[in-house]
Formats: structure tokens, sequence, C-alpha cells
């Protein structure tokens, strides 16, 4: 109903610019491999298709420079879904933890048991974290991440993630058993060549 997509927006975390963001206009025009980038945005469509439609996928590792399209095709993704009523929660790490980090220390103090905030974490259709690699990787952020993605691997519940490290610096911060449930349940996408945005801001001075 347009009642509970309302509702889903209001919570999936996507801004007022990547309400906008769609893989419609997603430009293939600034890329040099266009090929690549045909292939890397098909990827996504069909991920988001097979949500929609409640079928088995690989969870999505979007790495790469700054200002590539990585946060452009994460919010078409969220736009393609929550139109078909599929809820999301699209978080930068940094709110993630903070979020995660609340609800323990609330718990702690037998005030609130986790908040509905967090419990969506774990259980939400589709998670998608953004930023991840910006955080300070603490024992305890370290320690949340491998049960956050370790409960959702058995709920069968995907994510995506969006950073601006590559696959073998994710090994180097997190440690096997973290960056084995991050790596080894995703498609890797590498997003590559100048930043984008920049050549937005030169166009439009």
């Amino acid at each position: 109903s347009s009642n509970k997509q309302v509702h889903f927006w209001k919570f999936s975390g996507l801004g007022p610019e990547q309400k906008e963001q769609t893989f419609k206009n997603f430009s293939l025009e600034w890329y040099e491999d266009k090929k690549r980038y045909a292939l890397i945005l098909q990827q996504c469509v069909e991920f988001a298709e097979k949500i929609c439609a409640r079928e088995k996928v690989d969870n999505l590792f979007l790495c790469g420079s700054i200002g590539t399209g990585k946060t452009h095709l994460c919010s078409a993704i969220a736009n393609y879904v929550l139109q078909a009523g599929v809820n999301v929660a699209y978080l930068k790490i940094g709110i993630m933890l903070d979020l995660i980090r609340e609800s323990k220390y609330n718990f702690e103090k037998n005030a609130v048991v986790f908040s509905d905030r967090l419990k969506s974490l774990y259980r939400v259709d589709l998670l998608i974290i953004d930023d991840l690699g910006t955080e300070v990787a603490t024992d305890f952020v370290r320690e949340q991440l491998f049960y956050l993605f370790d409960e959702r691997i058995n709920f069968r519940l995907p994510w995506i993630i969006s950073t601006n490290l590559l696959p073998n610096e994710i090994g180097a911060i997190y440690e096997d058993r973290l960056s084995d449930r991050i790596l080894g349940t995703s498609t890797i996408l590498k997003f590559t060549g100048p930043s984008i945005r920049q050549q937005l801001k030169v166009l439009r001075s």
C-alpha cells in the first residue's frame, strides 16, 4: 500500500538527492570504459530485480575511487526495490555504529531493550552500508559487524556495501573471519577513474 511505502521512505535513510538517483539517469557518458560500466549497471539492475522477486542473491560489494558512481547505483537499487514494497535501510557506517552503540548502552542500563531501528538492521529486507572503512575498526566495531553480517547470512538477507577500500585493504583492516563474511558472500564491482563529481563541478563553474 502507498501508506506502507511512505513509512519505508521515511526510514530508508535516503536523502532528497538520493531519492532522485535511478538506473535511468545513471549516465555512462562519464566513463572511459563504457562497456565495463554498462556491465556493472546491468549487474545492479539484475540484483534489484532479484530482490523484488524475492530470489536468492549474492551480496554486492561496490569499491574504488571517490565520486565514481557507487552511491548513485546504491540509491538506484534502493529506489527500485522500494517501489516494489521492499523494506530498505540505507546507512553510513558511522551512523549505523552509533545506533548499535546507543542501543547496547541503553540495553545495559535496562532502559530501552533494543530499539526498533536496531532490530531492523538485522532483519530489514535489504541493508545498504555506505563508506565502510571510514570508521575506526576497534574490537567492538569488528565484533558488531561480524554479528550483524552473520545474523543476516543466517536469515538469508542481502546487503550492499559501498567503500573506497579495495578487497585486499578490507583483509588488512578486518580480521579473516569478518573479511570472509564481507567478501566471501559478495559480487565485487570495482569503480575506477577520475571523480565524476569533480568533472560535474568543473562543468557547472
